[in-house]
């Protein structure tokens, strides 16, 4: 079965809320995030080559992975304009990637469309649709970092249409009602919007609100 595009993002979420995790999780979880793009429609059609990324990825060092956390949650931080901010800026978080390489690949193997003749009407449909390409993406030898190639991943996902929708979490803090959780949440894919975080985040949202009620 072909992984959703929130569940690309909810394989990195708990590392960038701060849940502590082996470090061999947190390099798993990434290669399962950057090979998960295979061009596929939930990938935003962008497909990963398998070359010094994916190295990368068993090789680098813990604090890469920590700059690589600050970066990703700089990165989902920008996307939470703060009220009152004009529509049009100022921007918030910009990235720049020098390390990362492309390409573009034809689904199909013919140079032009075929004749109406030699196919029927749903296949020629099928063949001329959007999305017959796939964006192929890698780290460059000489420069590229695994940094730039998850970030850029993150990007695209996120900003493809209908792929997925980040939010923050609304239930009240553990151990301090007065804040909120505020940790990163997959708010829309498909099927029914989720709002909090964990369970025991939406049970403590209700008991604040029976609190309230009570006058507490």
């Amino acid at each position: 079965m072909a992984m959703t595009a929130p569940a690309r993002l909810a394989l990195l979420l708990s590392w960038l809320n701060g849940v502590p995790l082996p470090e061999a999780t947190v390099r798993r979880r990434l290669r399962m995030f950057v090979e998960s793009f295979d061009g596929s429609a939930n990938a935003a059609h962008v497909r990963t080559h398998a070359g010094a990324g994916f190295a990368e990825i068993t090789s680098c060092s813990a604090a890469t992975l920590t700059r690589m956390h600050r970066r990703l949650c700089a990165v989902l931080d920008g996307g939470f304009v703060p009220s009152g901010t004009a529509p049009h800026g100022p921007w918030p978080h910009f990235e720049r990637f020098t390390g990362i390489q492309f390409s573009v690949l034809r689904m199909d193997r013919g140079d032009s469309a075929p004749k109406r003749s030699r196919t029927r009407a749903a296949t020629r449909a099928a063949l001329l649709a959007a999305g017959r390409y796939r964006l192929l993406v890698d780290t460059t030898r000489e420069r590229g970092t695994l940094s730039d190639l998850v970030t850029w991943l993150t990007l695209a996902l996120l900003t493809a249409p209908g792929m997925v929708v980040v939010s923050r979490c609304p239930a009240p803090a553990p151990g301090d009602w007065t804040r909120r959780c505020h940790r990163l949440v997959v708010a829309r894919g498909q099927g029914r919007p989720r709002q909090y975080c964990s369970v025991a985040c939406r049970v403590r949202t209700h008991a604040a609100g029976r609190a309230r009620e009570r006058g507490l």
